[in-house]
């Protein structure tokens, strides 16, 4: 078998041991799974609602958006799979709905399928350096509100993404402010 790849249908929290899923496809017992960056291990399927045991190969249990990937397969498909760095927080996060983008260092996806509206709260000056890759895996025009990009106040406070797969913005926090390093097709007005 191969891995397999399908969504949950819904946003799970960190302590939640179940996900359901878009389609259940050939999901079993035993299977090792990704959502996101963290890796689960399936333990009781019954249709679309997958029990889990979160935190697995040195993961640890994050919340997850509806829509993150559920990417999942045997023990032995995964034999050559790095689950990437074992990490305290994870380094990939999915939005599939409106709401707030967490301001964790890592790739943030948008996956919503019609424009997404995200609030990104302003960092802390002892988060100076946190750095944060946020890319649409939708051609939906996005928009990313906070009190103003760089140093600019609210000439400057929202990111809005160009309706295509791929666009993104690569922010650092600096200062209080949210500064962008690079952009595809995302404007700030």
């Amino acid at each position: 078998m191969a891995l397999t790849k399908t969504t949950i249908a819904g946003a799970i929290g960190a302590t939640d041991g179940a996900a359901s899923v878009t389609t259940a496809g050939t999901v079993a017992v035993g299977m090792l799974a990704r959502i996101d960056d963290e890796a689960v291990k399936v333990t009781k399927v019954s249709g679309t609602r997958v029990e889990l045991a979160r935190g697995q190969q040195g993961k640890m249990a994050v919340a997850h958006d509806v829509l993150a990937p559920f990417v999942y397969g045997t023990v032995d498909d995964w034999k050559d799979i790095n689950f990437g760095p074992s990490a305290v927080a994870p380094r990939q996060y999915s939005y599939g709905q409106d709401g707030a983008v967490t301001p964790k260092p890592g790739t943030h996806i948008i996956r919503k399928a019609t424009a997404a509206g995200l609030t990104l709260a302003n960092p802390s000056v002892g988060e100076n350096g946190t750095q944060l890759h946020i890319v649409s895996a939708t051609a939906a025009a996005h928009t990313i509100t906070t009190d103003g990009f760089n140093t600019e106040s609210t000439s400057s406070d929202v990111a809005t993404f160009g309706a295509a797969i791929g666009n993104f913005v690569d922010l650092e926090a600096i200062d209080g402010r949210w500064v962008v390093l690079g952009s595809k097709n995302v404007t700030l007005g």
